[in-house]
């Protein structure tokens, strides 16, 4: 009988010195959701896309350019209607991916190249102008 009283005492006391410790432990403060540090990562392909442009002298107006024999897509001056880049910005918008042809659909990935920066800083979007993450080369 006396050890199982004894057995019961330890618990409860280790369940009491746990309860403290993990009381003792948790944050003051509440952590921001994860949406609100999340980084994107700038891909390659947003690398190759300022290297190609650049290469061949960062051409501001719209339309399809053959570059070793795909056709990428430079759009010309970018507005910064959505207001998520620097107000003070001067952009240009360039295709990431290129293609063997015309395609009917040109995708969402972009690079929009601010040219008041030196060197352009490059910001890169992979949902079409919803959010960016600055790059430089």
């Amino acid at each position: 009988m006396r050890t199982w009283w004894r057995y019961r005492q330890a618990r409860t006391l280790a369940a009491i010195v746990v309860g403290a410790v993990c009381w003792c432990a948790a944050p003051a403060v509440a952590c921001p959701p994860a949406s609100a540090t999340a980084v994107l990562a700038v891909p390659q392909e947003a690398y190759d896309a300022y290297a190609r442009w650049r290469a061949r002298g960062w051409p501001r107006d719209r339309g399809w350019y053959d570059v070793e024999g795909r056709k990428c897509f430079a759009g010309g001056r970018f507005g910064n209607r959505e207001q998520r880049l620097p107000a003070d910005g001067d952009y240009v918008e360039y295709d990431v991916l290129c293609h063997p042809r015309v395609p009917p659909n040109r995708g969402p990935r972009r690079i929009v190249v601010d040219f008041r920066q030196s060197p352009p800083l490059g910001y890169y979007t992979a949902d079409h102008y919803r959010t960016f993450a600055a790059f430089t080369p």
